[in-house]
């Protein structure tokens, strides 16, 4: 494990973590990020619109758009990746993820208030040549092709390349029959390892990843929908997995990265260095205003750009003392650019505000753990991070509107006891910090957000022994400045803006288990239960149905005038936070069948439960009695059955996902346009074969 910089057991990490092989995501039918949260407690990947936003423990975001960063941290191959709509990953070429709960401040830095997310590719190999081929059809002519070998070029350099392919006509329709959210996706990665001395070794990566999926954009109707007014005749669609628009969603995503990993080994201690440049291009052009009619087009595209440089130093040599030290910085830019709206009655495409922001991020962490009596091991770690956030942004004019500077800085600690029952057994009790970094305002007054903050008190229990293993954790969360929407008074003017207008108070406690019962089965099982809730939220910004229309309204009667009308707003102080269920669980497990001559059959299977929450927003209803746009419990159940040849090069499998037909929302929201949702993927099927060599 490298959840604390420096290689370790799994046992021995006194952080909550949950960890899956390669193995365990193809078994468990996991084929892309959305799809992590059903083999771990307590964590949701969500998405808003075309944005993935992972949550963990119910810390996560709604901020989108240029700019915006989760507060969940992502890591591919050690090196950072801030960007959103990027992750929305296919999981291939996987050697390993491990998702590290509650704040990791102290080693992952910026953004890392809810944890962090690593991801590990397969690293290229001395030992030989070797490589897979595998090539599936499913459902909605659904078709995925990807290869990925291993090639030594001498006995002091590798190098590795990996291919996939996506293309599906999507699950959603369109009123007049087409399919208005296809799947585009392609990614090649490839690395080139060179070992010129024992003690040094350099990788160097490049990624080109295509993303192009418009189902978080590809609206079904609930009601109240606003254009009906303008176009009586109107055609809406409220059948599940069916839209109304008279454009399909169009919004590519293209990384470009490379990166360079350099380790020296200095013999007590490894020197690492991670360098990463990658640019972002995305488009986003579609109609969300429920409706064939043309009524509302938006148009928008951002180019974001992204620098890091980190060094760590890491002791390798056995001793009483452990320790990570690291330098960490960074440099970004987010230009959204040709910003332009349609609007009954305008037919032209009117230009918006034009933003460019840019950051500048400085760190330095220290971390040890100290040994200092028999099986009593004390961790401690400290972090200082100064960041200065940039904004220039330009009227459809050309004029400018602000240019603006906001600079913050940030302490992180973290201090972790432990203590060995056992061999393989051990409690924990920890102190961490972490912080999600502060922006500026897209719109006016363009005024400075303060950084989120979250202090977080765990205590645990963890156990690997034989067969089987086990860990349970329990949490108490204090969470403050969260970057919400909400209405503030400004020069006696009252307005919707990103602001630090919510605290929380969050706890919990969770448990998992995994068994190789034999030779021949796994088990694994894991339940969580997280109380997540505003603590103090007033001015909430909200949509509420206007009494008279029917249709959601952003103003409300004034009881004292003037003016007539402010903004609505809803008190959620105490309500459940989006995204944070308050119970969830998993059961999977796969078992091989031996054949004759060598052959096998394996049968695997993973069952997830959520109960209900909120996929966007915690918005009540006018009585405040109930939650207006809720996603109930459900289950989805995953299933497949693979033959294995005697050689085990080859497999033949075949599977089926939400066997049950589950309908759960990944959208379920409303804003002046309407109420609206989108379903995730109904009941699937796909065979798929591989050829290993």
């Amino acid at each position: 494990m490298t959840a604390q910089r420096r290689a370790e057991r799994l046992e021995d990490v006194p952080i909550a973590i949950s960890a899956a092989s390669a193995q365990t995501l193809e078994r468990a039918g996991i084929t892309k990020m959305e799809d992590i949260a059903r083999i771990a407690p307590g964590v949701q990947i969500s998405r808003f619109g075309v944005y993935v936003q992972p949550a963990i423990r119910g810390v996560s975001t709604g901020l989108v758009g240029a700019s915006a960063e989760n507060n969940v941290a992502v890591y591919v191959d050690g090196f950072y990746r801030p960007f959103q709509r990027s992750l929305n990953l296919e999981l291939t070429n996987i050697s390993q993820i491990e998702i590290l709960k509650g704040p990791q401040g102290t080693l992952f830095g910026r953004n890392a208030t809810g944890g962090a997310l690593l991801i590990e590719t397969i690293q290229p190999s001395l030992t030989g040549m070797s490589g897979r081929l595998s090539a599936g059809y499913g459902s909605f002519s659904d078709v995925r092709v990807q290869g990925y070998v291993n090639i030594p070029i001498n006995d002091k350099a590798a190098f590795n390349i990996a291919a996939y392919s996506r293309t599906s006509d999507g699950y959603i329709t369109n009123y007049d029959g087409t399919n208005i959210a296809p799947v585009k996706n392609y990614a090649i990665n490839a690395k080139l390892l060179v070992r010129p001395t024992d003690n040094l070794s350099i990788t160097l990566a490049y990624d080109d990843v295509y993303s192009s999926n418009g189902v978080g954009l590809a609206y079904t109707a609930d009601g109240r929908v606003a254009a009906k007014a303008a176009f009586p005749s109107a055609i809406i669609e409220t059948r599940d997995d069916r839209s109304s628009m008279n454009q399909s969603p169009k919004n590519p995503t293209r990384l470009v990265g490379g990166g360079a990993k350099i380790a020296y080994d200095l013999g007590p201690a490894m020197l690492t260095s991670f360098t990463r440049y990658e640019r972002e291009h995305d488009r986003t052009d579609y109609d969300p205003d429920l409706t064939d009619a043309l009524y509302y087009t938006s148009r928008n595209l951002e180019m974001d750009k992204a620098f890091s440089q980190e060094l760590n130093l890491t002791s390798t040599s056995p001793g009483a003392l452990q320790y990570v030290l690291g330098l960490f910085y960074y440099k970004a830019s987010a230009n959204s650019i040709n910003r332009q709206i349609r609007a009954f009655p305008s037919t032209v495409f009117v230009p918006q505000q034009d933003a460019l922001s840019d950051t500048k991020a400085y760190a330095g962490y220290a971390d040890a753990t100290w040994q200092f009596a028999d099986n009593f091991f004390l961790t401690g770690g400290l972090r200082y991070s100064q960041e200065t956030r940039g904004l220039v942004v330009r009227n459809p004019n050309g004029t400018l509107a602000t240019d603006s500077v906001a600079k913050s800085h940030s302490v992180t600690p973290r201090a972790v006891l432990r203590y060995n029952l056992q061999p393989g057994a051990n409690v924990y009790a920890s102190y961490s910090k972490g912080f999600k970094s502060g922006v500026i305002n897209l719109g006016a007054p363009f005024n400075a957000v303060r950084p989120e903050k979250l202090d977080a008190f765990e205590v645990g229990y963890k156990y690997a022994g034989g067969r089987f293993r086990f860990d349970a954790s329990a949490y108490h969360y204090s969470y403050k400045d969260l970057q919400v929407g909400a209405v503030q008074v400004i020069n006696n003017i009252q307005t919707a803006i990103t602001t630090n207008a919510a605290t929380a108070k969050i706890y919990g406690v969770e448990a998992q288990a995994s068994a190789s019962v034999t030779d021949n089965l796994n088990v694994r099982a894991s339940v969580a239960y997280n109380h997540a809730r505003y603590k103090d939220f007033h001015g909430a910004p909200a949509n509420l149905p206007n009494a008279v229309t029917g249709l959601n309204a952003a103003t409300c009667p004034n009881a004292a005038p003037p003016p007539a009308t402010v903004p609505c707003t809803q008190d959620l102080s105490g309500q459940q936070m989006p995204r944070a269920p308050d119970w969830t669980a998993n059961l999977g497990g796969d078992y091989t069948a031996p054949l004759s001559g060598g052959a096998a059959l394996i049968f695997s299977g993973n069952l997830a439960y959520s109960s209900a929450y909120s996929p966007q927003q915690s918005d009540r209803g006018l009585n405040g009695a109930r939650y207006r746009f809720r996603q109930g419990a459900f289950t989805l159940l995953n299933l497949s059955a693979a033959w294995r040849a005697p050689d085990e090069k080859l497999t033949f499998t075949v599977y089926s996902n939400n066997v049950t037909n589950a309908r759960y929302y990944i959208v379920r929201t409303g804003n002046a346009f309407g109420d609206y949702h989108v379903y995730g993927e109904p009941r699937t099927w796909g065979v798929r074969a591989d050829y290993r060599f």
